[in-house]
């Protein structure tokens, strides 16, 4: 079995890339790119989500505009650049909240969210940390929250599809949806288990 190993990108500050890629997300693609992601989520307007590593805050801003003022964003990243350029995107909303942390280190009470999206986010994170991040992550949630992932599945950047469901089996969480977005991509949503 060989290891899925990849270079792991550094996003304080992020390489010039990475900052070209958000500033056309912000401009073009954030809607194409998120919308119908966000559009499964099936959000009523008052949820509380948190939008794990929220990069540049195009994605939360997608997800605000779904929201009512009762609903409430809370974006987490450890790249401090990354927040500041969501700051200055969402400055407008009066809802949403930033926390420039590890989620290991933050103290969320349990039940907080109704829903965590992960987005391109967990195959960036060290092998070794991605359990207790998952775990960190699933503490948070309320008894009804879900978890909503949509990660690349390619073998040179990537994690396999296994190893997702594994992670999100062993904080006693269920996959209730999934479906492959193309060959090299996967979407689905997890949640408590019911007995």
């Amino acid at each position: 079995m060989t290891e899925n190993t990849h270079h792991i990108p550094p996003f304080d500050p992020p390489s010039f890339l990475f900052r070209l890629e958000d500033l056309l997300k912000s401009l073009y693609g954030g809607s194409l790119l998120y919308n119908d992601f966000i559009r499964k989520m099936d959000l009523q307007g008052e949820e509380h989500v948190l939008d794990f590593g929220c990069g540049g805050g195009v994605e939360a801003r997608c997800v605000l505009k779904q929201l009512s003022f009762e609903g409430q964003v809370t974006c987490l990243d450890p790249s401090e650049y990354l927040l500041n350029r969501a700051k200055k995107r969402l400055k407008k909303y009066p809802n949403v909240t930033f926390y420039n942390q590890d989620i290991r280190e933050v103290d969320f009470p349990p039940d907080t969210f109704d829903a965590v999206i992960i987005f391109h986010v967990l195959h960036d994170i060290p092998k070794a940390d991605r359990g207790t991040i998952v775990a960190a992550l699933c503490s948070t949630l309320k008894s009804t929250g879900k978890i909503f992932i949509r990660e690349p599945i390619r073998t040179h950047h990537g994690m396999p599809l296994t190893e997702i469901r594994a992670l999100f089996q062993s904080s006693n969480l269920t996959e209730t949806q999934n479906e492959m977005v193309n060959s090299n991509e996967y979407w689905g949503v997890f949640q408590t288990q019911t007995h």
